[in-house]
């Protein structure tokens, strides 16, 4: 163990003897760490604080540069830029509003301007409902959260994993009365990431294009339907499972062989 994200070790990290070390720019520890290692002899990279998609292809570029794979890193751009491409070519939000929450509780944190999820929902021609209140994340009362009756509601739930309907409709159950009055509850447009799948949306990385095409499937299905019949998501929920081969969620990261990538 080296400390948490926010609050690395430094010792602990120096008596690892690493080759390189890597750090968030977004992350003001992570950037004055980056003068303690070097003064102490380690090669260190601090990337870009990664809220955009052009930041996040610029840090992966850096990334396999730094490790001497400039060539594989270009050509995993490459993909991943098509399969981003493909999906917000066919998603399409009609300018919905979005309520992002990290959890089901009555002032839950949820995503401001500034945010990787946000830019995600702007991609797809959604619209982040707390987009204007903060370029981080912050808290929201449920009153501000009815007053402003989002279309769709997602729940980033990092906590034990929902794996089926009737656990899903348990987690609906808990949500206060206000959040139980806007149309994204009444038309049924809740939607839930847990594991493996709620890791995607907590922080900005190479699996961006699962997260934009689990976003925008469960969110807009009818587009990916008619765009192809067989391509049908039919859940409101995602868990470990999400990138499970037998369930069809992740096409056109599959198509681009994102995938295979990762697994190199």
């Amino acid at each position: 163990m080296v400390g948490g994200y926010t609050d690395p070790n430094f010792e602990k990290v120096v008596a690892e003897n690493p080759d390189i070390v890597f750090l968030d720019g977004g992350t003001s520890e992570h950037v004055t760490m980056a003068d303690k290692f070097r003064k102490s002899g380690i090669n260190c990279v601090v990337l870009y604080n990664a809220v955009t998609t052009d930041d996040l292809l610029k840090n992966l570029w850096i990334c396999a540069s730094a490790l001497g794979f400039p060539e594989r890193g270009n050509d995993y751009i490459t993909d991943v830029s098509e399969a981003i491409n493909n999906i917000c070519r066919i998603a399409d939000l009609q300018d919905k509003k979005v309520f992002v929450a990290l959890r089901v509780s009555d002032s839950p944190y949820t995503a401001g301007s500034g945010t990787y999820v946000t830019n995600m929902l702007e991609s797809l021609g959604a619209r982040n409902i707390f987009a204007n209140d903060s370029n981080s994340w912050f808290m929201a009362s449920k009153e501000t959260v009815y007053e402003r009756q989002p279309d769709i509601i997602i729940i980033i739930h990092d906590a034990e994993q929902i794996t089926s309907q009737r656990e899903y409709r348990t987690l609906l159950s808990h949500f206060n009365d206000l959040w139980k009055r806007t149309p994204a509850y009444a038309n049924g447009e809740v939607y839930v990431f847990s594991g493996d799948a709620a890791s995607l949306l907590s922080r900005a990385g190479a699996r961006l294009p699962e997260s934009l095409e689990l976003l925008a499937k469960i969110m807009d299905p009818e587009s990916f339907i008619n765009e192809d019949p067989t391509d049908v998501v039919g859940v409101k929920y995602y868990n470990d499972s999400y990138n499970d081969p037998d369930n069809g969620y992740l096409r056109y990261v599959k198509a681009q062989g994102l995938l295979e990538w990762q697994r190199e």
